[in-house]
This record gives structure tokens, C-alpha cells and sequence, in this order.
């Protein structure tokens, strides 16, 4: 199957016409995941024409029941949610314990891409911050180096001639939200950690929360 037929294909499943002669296909699916809430019955399919479609349909799979209970409120007000928003769960012991999974895991990643200067940012990180705001510094040299640096990793592992591609804003319009869009894409990228190193800011999306750096502080915030 080709990148035009699978489009046409993912368009027959919601019943949409998609213009294959686009030169970006992957722009015509920006909320794609969306048409599937708030059940996620027969997601599985989008899937089935990739290679190991399984392993990706795992993934996105527990997105639907994490934010049922929201996605069905907003239907219930004939209205149709924009993204996959969890509601904030307070379970602040969990949640610091994933944050520290997550700062073990981004070291571990700085580690894999011999990032020097990551590595030493993130070890100087000495503390983990719970915060209910969600007005962050994203801009800040700590956060950027990070950054940065996962998304040299993110393109340069990425196949562009995969089928999986024409997904790319499809997953990315899950939550806006880059880290959680690898994710879930995480089997297609060749040269990786062998640990699933992004795995615990899924959890922490589950939480309803995501994270900052800033100086010393890993900032979880809702």
C-alpha cells in the first residue's frame, strides 16, 4: 500500500473524501483520533495496513478510556472535544514518583545521544515540583536544551516514506504535545534507548499533568 491509498483508506473509515494529490497528506488529519471518541471502537483498524500495527495500536489504545468520562461530557453538551484532555487526578504521591521516573529516563536518553551539556543540565536538576498552574516557562535555556535536542533525535530517527507519517499531526493533535506524539510513535523510530524512555510522561499525561524544566526543578504541573 502506498501513502495515497492509505490515506484514501483512513479517509473511508470516518467516511471522508481526502485529497491524495496533496503534497503534505499527513496536514488533512490534524484531529483524526478525535473521530474515534470517545470509545475508541474500530481505532484498531487505522492500523492494520502497518507494518506492526499492533505495537502502535497498544499505544494510543488506553487514550480513549483515560478521557472517556470528559469526551462524553462535551458530547453530552452537543459538542465535539478538540483534543484528549484527562482530568487532573490528585495523587500527588504518584505523581512525583513518575516525575522522578521521567528525570531518570530523559538522563538516560541525554546518555544515548551523548549530549554532554544535557546531561550535565539534567543531573543538576535536584528537585521536583508540583505546581497548579499551567502558566510555565517553556523558554528557559534548560527546558530549550531539551528540547532541542529530542527533536534532532525525533526527525532524524523518522521515516518519512513510512505509512505511519501520513499519522504525524494526527498524533500530534492528540494533546499538542510533541513528547506525548513520540510516544506513540516510539516503534517507528530506528536508532532509540532501549528502555522506553518516554513512557512515564504517558503516565503522567493519564495524570492530567506535564512538565517543565526550570534551573534545578523539574516543574509537573496541571
Amino acid at each position: 500500500m502506498t501513502q495515497k491509498e492509505y490515506a484514501a483508506y483512513l479517509g473511508n473509515l470516518i467516511g471522508e473524501e481526502i485529497d491524495t494529490e496533496r503534497k503534505f497528506l499527513e496536514e488533512q488529519f490534524y484531529g483524526y483520533f478525535q473521530c474515534f471518541m470517545p470509545y475508541g471502537k474500530d481505532a484498531e483498524k487505522i492500523f492494520e495496513p502497518i507494518s506492526n500495527g499492533q505495537l502502535f495500536y497498544e499505544r494510543v489504545k488506553p487514550i480513549f478510556k483515560t478521557t472517556e468520562k470528559e469526551a462524553l461530557a462535551i458530547f453530552e453538551q452537543n459538542a465535539s472535544p478538540g483534543y484528549f484532555v484527562p482530568g487532573k487526578k490528585e495523587d500527588t504521591k504518584l505523581v512525583k514518583e513518575i516525575g522522578e521516573r521521567i528525570l531518570k529516563n530523559l538522563i538516560a536518553f541525554a546518555e544515548f545521544i551523548e549530549d554532554g551539556n544535557l546531561i550535565k543540565g539534567l543531573k543538576e536538576i535536584t528537585e521536583i515540583e508540583i505546581s497548579n498552574t499551567d502558566q510555565q516557562d517553556f523558554n528557559n535555556d534548560k527546558h530549550l536544551s531539551l528540547y532541542e535536542a529530542f527533536s534532532d533525535w525525533r526527525i532524524e530517527n523518522s521515516d518519512k516514506s513510512e505509512l505511519v507519517s501520513v499519522l504525524d499531526e494526527a498524533y500530534y493533535s492528540i494533546s499538542c504535545d510533541y513528547f506525548l506524539s513520540a510516544y506513540f510513535q516510539y516503534p517507528r523510530y530506528k536508532n532509540k534507548p532501549e528502555i522506553d524512555f518516554l513512557k512515564p510522561y504517558f503516565e503522567l499525561w493519564e495524570q492530567g499533568r506535564r512538565f517543565v524544566l526550570s534551573n534545578s526543578k523539574l516543574i509537573l504541573f496541571s
